[in-house]
């Protein structure tokens, strides 16, 4: 689209310099009448002494016939008409990249089994990704979890270069906690007695180059436990436990939500998608079981609220 637009201001440039040309060369090539010398007789161009428009018409004409006569080579031209942009009939209508849309949808679960076992090591010794650390003797209870989120993201594909496209946020996306609960063997000192977990912001950022698609995810997930105990105290308690799980089984960094989509990840025409798994948590044994499902969709809007699904521009 940039270089449309260059293109067709360069054109634009051009016509008004050749016009602007053809106008100022005239205005300074206009003659300076030279005033005609006497020689006192009729012809000699000169109305004076005795002649008059009865005894010398030649010389003599009456001032409204001079005054109103002009040469037909200095009548006024008319108004210069700059050439109009070409509008949007003057080019066959075709489905262009900037005009495609995209959506990016995540599927994450984490299960962590309960039981005794060695404290954690980090990052699930901190359990947020914010901190918060707490201390272990052990051996250490680790209370069962069920945790599953999904997130979604509107996407513009934007041509930026032959074979490369940028892909960006349309509007804002989002998260939201389809479970979130833990449970114990009933003989812990604090009890868990409701999860839950928050909507969270969910963004997504990249670009696609000869068929690969990078992206980025953005989105920290929080859950909160609410906790009693035996004396009577109650505790709420943020973590970040799905995230965690989420970045590791990603890409084994769990600040670290990446990935590259390859021609291997297409399902069908427009339409990509990628499994992650991991165990983890070792304490000793791999104690969570973590599962990502993401999936990359080229679409085109067809009426006010409906979405086709297409091939990816990149897969012509």
């Amino acid at each position: 689209m940039k270089t449309k637009i260059l293109l067709l201001t360069g054109i634009l440039l051009f016509s008004l310099a050749c016009s602007l040309g053809s106008i100022l060369p005239e205005e300074e090539a206009k003659p300076t009448a030279v005033p005609a010398q006497s020689e006192k007789r009729c012809g000699d161009g000169v109305c004076d002494g005795p002649e008059n428009a009865s005894t010398c018409a030649q010389d003599c004409a009456a001032p409204e016939q001079i005054s109103n006569e002009q040469p037909s080579s200095q009548q006024p031209e008319p108004p210069h008409q700059e050439q109009e942009p070409p509008g949007p009939s003057s080019e066959p209508p075709e489905t262009t990249a900037d005009t495609l849309i995209g959506q990016v949808y995540v599927d994450v679960s984490v299960n962590r089994q309960d039981g005794e076992g060695s404290c954690p090591v980090s990052p699930w010794g901190v359990d947020h990704m914010d901190g918060g650390d707490y201390g272990c003797s052990p051996p250490m209870y680790w209370f069962g979890q069920r945790l599953h989120a999904t997130a979604f993201q509107i996407v513009s594909i934007i041509p930026v270069s032959e074979g490369a496209w940028q892909i960006t946020a349309e509007k804002p996306g989002g998260g939201a906690f389809q479970e979130a609960s833990m449970w114990s063997d009933g003989q812990r000192v604090c009890e868990p007695v409701s999860m839950e977990g928050k909507p969270f912001a969910f963004s997504v950022e990249g670009g696609a180059l000869d068929g690969q698609i990078a992206l980025t995810l953005s989105a920290i997930p929080v859950e909160v436990a609410n906790w009693t105990c035996d004396n009577g105290n109650t505790y709420s308690r943020e973590t970040t436990l799905l995230r965690i799980g989420w970045g590791i089984a990603m890409t084994g960094d769990y600040n670290d939500l990446s990935l590259i989509l390859e021609e291997s990840d297409r399902i069908a025409p427009g339409e990509y998608q990628r499994v992650f798994s991991a165990d983890t948590n070792p304490s000793p044994a791999n104690r969570d079981h973590v599962e990502v499902t993401l999936e990359f969709n080229c679409m085109e809007q067809v009426a006010e609220g409906e979405l086709r699904a297409v091939a990816c521009p990149w897969e012509a």
